[in-house]
C-alpha cells in the first residue's frame, strides 16, 4: 500500500508514502486528510488519502529552539511535535481551520493556521 511506514527516516515529501519511516505519535483526522506528529524529524506530516500525496506542513527537519514561531509551516524549526488537534480559530464559518500542535521539546502548545500555512508568533491566534 502506498501509506505504508518503511525505509530509512527523513524529511522529504512525496507523491507516494512508499519509503516514508518515522516516529509518528499523534494524529488528527479530517475528511481524507490525516495530520501526523512526526516527532523523531520534528515535522508535522500531512497524509492526503485522495491524492496519495505526503506533504510537510510545519517543520525542517532538524530541532528548533524557538519558543515565539512566526514563519511559514515549512519554514519553521519545531521542537519534538508530540501530538496533534484540529480546531476552529473562531470565525463565522465553523470548520477545522488551526491544527494545534503539542511540542514536547519546548514544553509549549503552538497553531498551525491551515488557510495560511502559518505558525504565527506568541498571541496572534
Amino acid at each position: 500500500m502506498w501509506w505504508q511506514t518503511q525505509g530509512t527516516i527523513g524529511s522529504w515529501s512525496s507523491r507516494r508514502m512508499g519509503a516514508f519511516r518515522a516516529a509518528l505519535e499523534g494524529v488528527a483526522i479530517a475528511d481524507n486528510v490525516i495530520y501526523v506528529a512526526d516527532t523523531e524529524n520534528h515535522l508535522i506530516r500531512k497524509i492526503d488519502l485522495e491524492a496519495e500525496k505526503v506533504t510537510t506542513v510545519a517543520g525542517v527537519g532538524i530541532q528548533g529552539t524557538d519558543t515565539e514561531g512566526g514563519e511559514e509551516g515549512d519554514k519553521q524549526p519545531i521542537s519534538s511535535p508530540w501530538d496533534v488537534a484540529l480546531g476552529t480559530s473562531g470565525s463565522e464559518v465553523q470548520r477545522n481551520d488551526i491544527l494545534w500542535i503539542a511540542m514536547a521539546g519546548t514544553h509549549q502548545i503552538w497553531a498551525l493556521l491551515l488557510d495560511s500555512g502559518t505558525l504565527p508568533k506568541k498571541r496572534s491566534v
